[in-house]
């Protein structure tokens, strides 16, 4: 039989609740639990209908990031307590899954899809799958950092070309590295992103208008291989356009290998490696 309470759940009890926490499918991930924490210490955690769970044998099932937070910011927080439910885990999280940008709107982290995107492939590789909480959690230790590189990425338009989780990346890797300026890119991808393909500019030898046409003509795509192909292509041109250097001929994206530099920052933020 289910039963439903409200209790008010201190450090103690929310030890004692997670002393049930036994063959829970999901690990803890202390980072969600500060996450958490810092809203309770804040006073902006409320009691909102979402229950910490318990199964018919008294085994916590849903509600560990939420008890570990009550502990780590030793409050006292008002939540509904179910018990009684069904002990079979496949009854858990199945509603409508959401996407990473709800979840980080849900954190008070808006954040556009092409920033996200972009962190993916940081913490996960250009062919990983995501973690939502430890991506969620990345986007809020450094969603400004994300929106300024997404902003000089889309310099000049607002509907741009630079509107991709490649050339996010891109510059967000570029400015934890130095690189190049702020300014260079800025002037860069204004060029880029005002491109007109017609028969005046077929020949500009702008490498930021060659690396737009590549974009649009040659990889218009999203996948793995594209992204991979944009950032070598975007790493040729703005070096000749620091330099000063017109072109005439496309550029080869695999002249390049700009994935030493993913991986540097990757060791910056203690993200684990990765070859792709």
């Amino acid at each position: 039989m289910i039963q439903t309470t409200v209790e008010n759940i201190n450090k103690e009890r929310a030890q004692e609740y997670l002393q049930l926490n036994t063959g829970n499918y999901r690990s803890m991930n202390l980072r969600i639990a500060k996450t958490y924490a810092e809203d309770m210490k804040a006073g902006k955690w409320v009691l909102n209908g979402e229950p910490i769970v318990f199964d018919q044998n008294g085994k916590l099932k849903d509600g560990q990031h939420r008890l570990m937070a009550v502990t780590i910011a030793d409050a006292v927080v008002p939540f509904l307590v179910v018990r009684g439910v069904e002990n079979d885990v496949n009854i858990f999280d199945l509603g409508s899954n959401r996407n990473i940008r709800q979840v980080c709107s849900a954190m008070n982290a808006p954040v556009k899809s092409c920033c996200a995107s972009a962190s993916r492939i940081l913490l996960f590789g250009f062919h990983g799958s995501a973690v939502k909480g430890v991506q969620a959690d990345y986007i809020l230790a450094h969603k400004d950092e994300l929106h300024e590189a997404q902003r000089i990425a889309m310099k000049g338009r607002k509907k741009a070309l630079g509107e991709k989780a490649s050339v996010v990346l891109f510059v967000y890797v570029c400015r934890k590295l130095k690189l190049f300026s702020d300014e260079l890119m800025e002037d860069f991808f204004w060029t880029f992103n005002n491109q007109s393909i017609n028969a005046d500019q077929a020949r500009d030898p702008s490498p930021a208008l060659i690396a737009a046409r590549m974009f649009i003509e040659k990889y218009p795509t999203g996948s793995a291989s594209v992204q991979i192909k944009h950032i070598n292509i975007l790493y040729q041109a703005i070096r000749d356009f620091k330099a000063n250097r017109n072109r005439l001929k496309e550029y080869k994206f695999d002249a390049v290998d700009f994935m030493p530099y993913i991986n540097a920052v990757r060791r910056q933020e203690g993200i684990r490696e990765t070859n792709s």
